[in-house]
This record gives structure tokens, sequence and C-alpha cells, in this order.
């Protein structure tokens, strides 16, 4: 067995032979047995390791047992360590009471009785191993309380993330939740203004039953600089930081208002999207608090997923804004747009195709454009010139205007112009959407001709249909 995995006993004797006798006596592949000749020699091994018990004599040069042992008991790493004095001389009560006022919990003859010798350390030793035992699993409650509490948090903001529209929305439940899971009192949301570089306040957050008025009012006015104060530390670093007690924190420009407030420890994390830092979040407790690696860890990972959150929402935004600015092309248009899919299906039709045409949006939509406005005599050469055009991304008319005739709801023909436009997206191969545009038909320059004109529609439609989609 190592020695560190032995049960440490310190004993203390001017005398080399009593400390061989002690030794001897005590030999175990259970003790590991530190030797000390003297009182300060043994508070010298008292700062380096623990101990489970100290046989002490009380007789000793410069420094005696009782002195020894009261400054044991004065320093907080040893002073619950059990001690046994050691004395070759009968106490009376007043020494007695001395011994036990410095910290002994018993006493122990020379020359020593080996079997109540062996005794009275077993007892001490069963009950260190007892203690260490309960302080383990408690140790390993609060490791297992800790565990539950982040993945709490953990599960919180990802929760809230799920359920947000917007940051704006999200932000004042994420420090929340944090808060509530990990029991800190109070949290801040810092986004990057990259136009005056600087980190600007989004959100603040602490609990109900909190007064921090006078913090909060600052947080909301402050602005940070890169490398400036806990946030733009953070951001200088791109990493999670940690401060056990901000008033012994050289870089924290809220200092006094902080300690006015009763704050003490801080941590933070950046917000990430990729490889850009977006933000900061930071947190505040009443506490003392060392740090702690398994929290940063967990917020860093957080971290990332929040600036996931707001990259997402910006592109979808950005979508909206696309597609708001197209419908109100669409709907503002004064010429035909009809956008069909691969399979000749209507999916789009603005209002001016509306009037043009005769029909309501609502009544095309998802219906084949060939049924709609194409006249029945030429509808099978369309099919035929569109399939053949899916097939081999052929269309010579392709970005031109060709002339066409069209019919309306009522049956009536007349005449269009006709531009096909492929739009790229993603999809089967060769079966792109397609957006044809319909400007209103041009007025024929000699209404005179209008019944020559009529008879040699279907051939020109034809002609033109064949250009457009050749099928062969």
């Amino acid at each position: 067995m190592n020695p560190q995995e032995k049960i440490n006993i310190l004993l203390v004797d001017d005398h080399p032979q009593n400390l061989l006798s002690l030794e001897a006596l005590l030999d175990s592949p259970d003790y590991h047995l530190v030797k000390a000749h003297s009182g300060k020699e043994a508070l010298k091994h008292l700062l380096k390791e623990d101990f489970a018990l100290i046989l002490l004599d009380v007789r000793m040069p410069d420094l005696d047992g009782l002195e020894t042992a009261k400054l044991i008991k004065q320093r907080e790493q040893s002073k619950y360590i059990p001690i046994i004095f050691l004395t070759a001389l009968q106490q009376d009560e007043q020494q007695l009471f001395e011994g036990y006022s410095a910290g002994a919990v018993d006493y122990v003859l020379k020359p020593f009785n080996p079997l109540i010798l062996r005794s009275k350390v077993s007892v001490f030793v069963d009950l260190y191993k007892k203690n260490r035992k309960l302080l383990q699993e408690q140790k390993e409650r609060l490791n297992v309380e800790a565990a539950r509490r982040r993945l709490s948090a953990q599960y919180a903001v990802t929760r809230v993330l799920a359920e947000s529209t917007t940051l704006n929305q999200a932000a004042p439940k994420i420090i929340q939740a944090i808060c509530d899971s990990l029991t800190w009192e109070l949290g801040v949301i810092w986004l990057v203004d990259k136009e005056r570089y600087r980190l600007r306040y989004v959100e603040i957050w602490h609990k109900p039953s909190e007064t921090l008025a006078a913090f909060e009012a600052v947080c909301r006015k402050k602005t940070f600089l890169v490398g400036e104060g806990l946030p733009g530390r953070i951001w200088a670093n791109g990493e999670p930081a940690w401060i056990s007690d901000v008033a012994e924190d050289a870089n924290f420009p809220r200092e006094g208002i902080a300690i006015d407030e009763g704050l003490h420890a801080a941590f933070g994390f950046p917000i990430r999207g990729g490889t850009d830092l977006l933000g900061v979040i930071e947190f505040f407790s009443h506490e003392i608090r060392e740090p702690d690696a398994d929290v940063l860890q967990l917020m860093a990972s957080i971290g990332s997923s929040i600036g996931q959150f707001i990259e997402r929402k910006q592109a979808e935004r950005a979508v909206q804004e696309s597609e708001a600015r197209k419908t109100a092309i669409l709907e503002s248009a004064l010429d035909c747009i009809i956008t069909m899919d691969h399979q000749g299906r209507v999916i789009e039709f603005n209002p001016a195709s509306e009037r043009t045409f005769g029909f309501r949006r609502d009544e095309v939509v998802g219906k084949e454009m060939a049924e709609l406005i194409i006249p029945p005599a030429l509808r099978e050469k369309y099919r035929e010139g569109l399939a053949h055009y899916l097939a081999t991304e052929i269309g010579p008319i392709l970005g031109k205007r060709v002339e066409m005739i069209a019919i309306r709801a009522d049956g009536t023909e007349f005449p269009v112009e006709l531009a096909v436009t492929r739009i790229p997206l993603d999809g089967p191969p060769c079966s792109p959407a397609i957006c044809a545009i319909l400007p209103n038909g041009r007025k024929r320059k000699n209404p005179s001709n209008s019944g020559r004109s009529k008879r040699k529609k279907p051939a020109v439609l034809n002609h033109n249909l064949s250009r457009t989609f050749p099928t062969n």
C-alpha cells in the first residue's frame, strides 16, 4: 500500500528512542507513521499533510506539548485532528484540565502499555476512517447534485432557445434558467456592437427577492471596450473567465457599486457564432466562490448554442425580409408574373395575372399552367416541349421574349409576350422551377388585319413552342 493510501499518524517527541518505541508498537501496513522531534517540526508536517491522529509529548524543550497543541488548534487545517498527550508523569486534575483545554482528547503514560496504546490509536483511526467515508459520500452527493444542476441548466437553456423566436424574447429566460439552476443571483447579456466596436447592454435579470437597482442601473448605461472589465476580458480572450471576489480584482470597473450591493463572485462566457464572438454573458453571486471548471466548460457549450440561435434567427429574418420585398414586387407589378414548378404546376399567380386571365390565385395554384392559359390545340405540344427541356436543359429562348397566344378563363384568346426564366433552386437533376413572366399583349397596329392575325395564331404559337421546348 502506498504512503498516500495509508492513514497518516504524527508522532512527536524530542527523544529519538521514544519515537522508535512508538514506531515499533504501532507498526502496521495500514499506517503511515511520520516522526517529528520538536513542536516546530510537527507544525511544518501539518502544513504539508493530513493526519488522522497526533501523539504529542507534553514535555519538550523550546515549544512544549501544550503550546504546540494550542497552535495546532488555532489552524483551520488542523484544528479538528485529535491529539493524545504522551507523558511520563501522573497528571493531577489541574494539569489534566490544561491538557484538555489545549486540545487533547486523551493521555497515554510512559512507558507505553502496548495494548492500551494500540487500542486508543485504533479507536481514533476508526473514527477518522468513518469520517473520511462520510465526507467522501457527501462529496459524491454534492458532485451528483452539481452535475444535476449543470444538466438542468443545459436543458433549460435548450428549451428556451427552442421556444423563442427572437433574442429579446429569449434573453431574460436564458439568464433566469442559469441563475435558478446554478444558484447565482444576477446575470447580464452583452452583444458586440460592430459599428462602435464595443460591448453594449442587452438584458439583465436577477431574482425577484434581490434588491440590486443601483448595479442594474449602472449596467444599463455601461459599454465595454476590448479587455475592459469581465465582459471585455472575455471578448479579448474568447474564453470563459471566473472571478472569486470582484473586490480583489484589479480590472473590474463596477467594483464599488458591486461591493455596495454585496456582490462578490462572478463568471462569464462568450457567445460564439462560428469563429466570431457575438457577445458575452456574465453572472454574479453574493458569495465568494472558487472557480468551477465543470461549470465553465458547460457555459462554453451553452455560449455556442446561443450563438447558433442568434445566427439562425438573423438568417431567418433576412429570408423573411427578402421574401417580403419579392412579394411586394410581385403584388405591385403591372406585368403578369406566373411561377411554375418543374412539373408545370402553378405556384405563384400575381394580381396582374388575376386581372389579365380572369382567374383567382386560389383557383390556379397547384394546377397545370397548360390547362389554364394555353389554348387546347397547343397544350400537348407544350407538354412535350417542357418534358424535353427538363430532360436536356435546352431552352433556346430562355431570357428572351417571344410573341404567343394565350387564353383567358372565359375562353377568349389574345396575344401576349412570353419570357421564360429559370430559377436556380436545389432539386432533382434537370428539374428546376421555372418562372414565366407574361406582360400584357401588344396592341396590333392595324385593326383591319385582326382576322388575318387570328388565323396565324396557332402557327405562331406552335412555332414558338417548338423553339422554346424542342422535342428533338
